[in-house]
C-alpha cells in the first residue's frame, strides 16, 4: 500500500512540475532592443540620436531619465543585425508625453537596416494616433492629450503569413504615473501597413518629432522565446505520451 501510495505521489508531483514549465514557457519573453529606458552613463547610448536631449523620468520605478525631442529631433535604434533576425511576431512598447503637437511627429517600424517602411504612425495636431497606408487614417483609441503621459504598444502578428498589428494605449496621466499604465484602449486586426513587402520584419524603430516636442521612455521591444516555448511543447508531449503508457 505505501509503496502504492509513493508511486502515486511521485506521478502527481511529476505532473505538476511539467506543469510549471509549460506555463513559464509561455511567460518567458526576450528583450531586443537596448537602453530604451535611457539609464545608461551616456543616456542615449545604443541609440543614433539627432538632436534629442535627456530630461526628468516618465514613470517612477528606479528610473531617472527620459529622452526629449523637440523641433526635427530624432532617436533611431537598429536592434535586428540581419534580415533573418527581423521580429515576425511580437510587441514594441514606449511611453509618451507630448508638450505640442503638430503634424510632423512619425513613429516609424522599419526592417532590419532602416529599410522598408512596415508601419508608420504619427500624432497629429489634435492628439489623434494616425496610420498610412497611402493616405493617413485614424486609429481607434482616444485622441492624447498634452501634459499627460501614456503608454502605448504595437503587436505584430504573423508578418510573413496574415500579416496584422494591433495598437494599444492607455488612458493618460497627468504628471508622472506610479507604475506602469493600464492598456485600456484598443484598435486590432489592423492591415494598414506602409508599403513594406509581405514578409517584412521589424528590424529599426524611429522617433521623429517634426516641429513637435514629446518625451520618451521606458522604450521595448519583445518576442516570445521560441527555443523555451519549444522546449516545453517537448516536454508537454513527453508528458502526455507518459500518462498514455501508464494506462
Amino acid at each position: 500500500m505505501k509503496l502504492h501510495h509513493s508511486r502515486n505521489t511521485v506521478k502527481l508531483t511529476a505532473g505538476v512540475v511539467v506543469c510549471a514549465l509549460v506555463v513559464t514557457a509561455g511567460q518567458v519573453s526576450a528583450a531586443m532592443l537596448t537602453n530604451g529606458d535611457f539609464e545608461e552613463a551616456t543616456f542615449d547610448s545604443g541609440w543614433i540620436n539627432s538632436g534629442a536631449t535627456a530630461a526628468d523620468e516618465l514613470v517612477l520605478g528606479g528610473n531617472t531619465t527620459s529622452a526629449e525631442l523637440d523641433g526635427g529631433d530624432s532617436l533611431r535604434q537598429e536592434f535586428a543585425a540581419s534580415d533573418a533576425e527581423e521580429l515576425l511576431q511580437g510587441t514594441a512598447e514606449f511611453y509618451l508625453r507630448f508638450a505640442d503637437f503638430t503634424d510632423g511627429t512619425r513613429i516609424r517600424l522599419r526592417g532590419d537596416g532602416n529599410a522598408s517602411d512596415l508601419i508608420t504612425l504619427r500624432v497629429n495636431s489634435t492628439g489623434q494616433l494616425q496610420r498610412f497606408s497611402g493616405s493617413w487614417g485614424d486609429i481607434a483609441v482616444p485622441a492624447f492629450s498634452q501634459d499627460e503621459t501614456y503608454r502605448v504598444q504595437i503587436a505584430l502578428n504573423d508578418l510573413a503569413g496574415s500579416r496584422t498589428f494591433d495598437v494599444f494605449t492607455s488612458a493618460g496621466e497627468a504628471g508622472v504615473p506610479s507604475g506602469e499604465l493600464a492598456l485600456a484602449n484598443s484598435d486590432t486586426g489592423l492591415t494598414a501597413f506602409h508599403s513594406a513587402p509581405l514578409g517584412t520584419g521589424l528590424g529599426t524603430l524611429t522617433f521623429e518629432a517634426g516641429n513637435s516636442v514629446f518625451r520618451l521612455d521606458n522604450v521595448s521591444v519583445e518576442i516570445p522565446e521560441p527555443s523555451t516555448i519549444a522546449l516545453g511543447g517537448l516536454i508537454l508531449g513527453l508528458t502526455c505520451l507518459y500518462h498514455r503508457r501508464q494506462r
